[in-house]
């Protein structure tokens, strides 16, 4: 993950947005990287401020997409004036090696998936062992109220 800062004027209008993108896996990896500044670039050119990226890495494509079983995947977040946000698009579209990019709304804060391991401390007390049958009952309960 690459965090950058960049020099650009943010007014109260700006929202944060992140641009996820598949590149087509025919270019070489050096060529990936060349994308993924100019996406950098067309973000900083409307006035946008890149917040974090990270670089295009080659991954399998949970289905093809325009023939391509595989894509090279990485994203930007970013801030910029949301009247701004349909120059983006149409750049973006405009991108001959992006199979297929997502554009939402997001926050600043990082939302990675925390690495900490989440930790249940139980009572003793509060610990009742119960027989495999029993489980059955409130599994068949459960599906039968939905």
């Amino acid at each position: 993950m690459v965090d950058i800062k960049e020099g650009n004027k943010i007014t109260d209008s700006d929202k944060i947005y992140e641009v996820g993108y598949f590149l087509v896996p025919s270019i070489p990896e050096n060529k990936a990287l060349e994308e993924m500044e100019i996406i950098h670039s067309i973000v900083t050119k409307e006035g946008g401020v890149i917040i974090s990226s990270d670089t295009p890495k080659l991954q399998p494509l949970a289905y093809n997409i325009n023939k391509h079983d595989e894509g090279y995947f990485g994203w930007v977040k970013f801030e910029i004036q949301s009247s701004l946000i349909d120059s983006i698009k149409k750049a973006l579209d405009s991108q001959s090696n992006i199979l297929r990019y997502l554009l939402i709304s997001t926050v600043k804060e990082s939302t990675l998936a925390s690495q900490k391991p989440i930790v249940v401390v139980e009572k003793d007390e509060d610990k009742k062992l119960i027989s495999v049958e029993e489980i059955d009952m409130k599994i068949d309960a459960m599906v039968k109220e939905v």
